[in-house]
């Protein structure tokens, strides 16, 4: 949770260190001042040197490679069933020529049956070692695929805003907070606009996020919202936790249905 300048701070303390320093972060600014990177999957560390974003670019050419080899394997995996498929049709072509001409009897009888038992033997190892080659060409697949990583990702769709542009959205005059923190002079929020409250921790950013919310009264002035909105704070403590995940979306959401939900 830190502000902008204490996160410089830090970046700056980071850089200075002389010691051993291990960092755990989704900070990628602060993961690019860092010399090795250790990789922690499947109970195993594996190190890459350099920083995070050369971790990332070893990662890509890693990944690439493997689904390469889950390509190639997937293929072979093909030609090893089509080759044992031919081979049983080769097999029974085999043994029907072989029964003909044991029916026919244009040889002797011990001379057909040697080369039945012959014929017996070759074919049990002809299908053994295309079988064989199957489960190999099987094995190799999944050795491929396990080494394509497959991290689960979180994917959200934020709709875009509904307020038309020029819309008057929020106004605030001469606003007083508590804790001292003040707006001074009539300001306003128009359209559909994203902005970044920035300031030092303690600066009052939140405060004035909860009062604009209603949450909190103004010392003096004015908090006018003109469209229907809603404060998400940092930490989820709006959540109730005896409830499900969606029993508090449709707290908050009492007119949506329960697919919507």
């Amino acid at each position: 949770n830190l502000d902008l300048r204490a996160r410089q701070r830090l970046y700056a303390t980071v850089e200075a260190w002389s010691g051993v320093m291990i960092v755990v972060s989704h900070d990628r600014e602060l993961l690019d001042r860092v010399d090795q990177i250790a990789d922690l999957r499947d109970g195993e560390v594996a190190w890459y040197g350099g920083n995070f974003s050369a971790y990332e670019e070893v990662l890509a050419a890693e990944q690439e490679a493997a689904e390469r080899m889950v390509r190639v394997a997937e293929s072979d995996l093909k030609r090893q069933k089509l080759e044992l498929t031919e081979a049983h049709v080769k097999l029974a072509r085999r043994k029907r020529y072989g029964q003909k001409m044991y029916d026919i009897k244009r040889e002797p009888r011990a001379v057909m049956k040697l080369r039945k038992r012959s014929a017996q033997v070759s074919a049990g190892k002809h299908r053994i070692l295309h079988e064989e080659k199957l489960a190999e060409a099987k094995e190799r697949l999944d050795e491929a695929v396990e080494a394509v990583r497959d991290d689960d990702e979180i994917r959200v769709d934020l709709p875009y805003t509904a307020v038309p542009p020029g819309r008057s959205v929020l106004t605030l005059r001469e606003l007083q907070l508590p804790y001292g923190a003040r707006v001074d002079g009539e300001w306003e929020l128009r359209g559909p606009e994203r902005i970044a409250l920035v300031g030092r921790n303690g600066a009052g950013k939140t405060t004035l996020l909860r009062t604009i919310a209603g949450e909190l009264d103004p010392v003096a002035g004015e908090t006018l919202a003109h469209v229907p909105l809603r404060f998400l704070p940092q930490r989820l403590d709006v959540l109730d936790e005896e409830l499900s995940v969606a029993e508090n979306v449709a707290r908050f959401a009492p007119d949506a249905t329960n697919n919507r939900v």
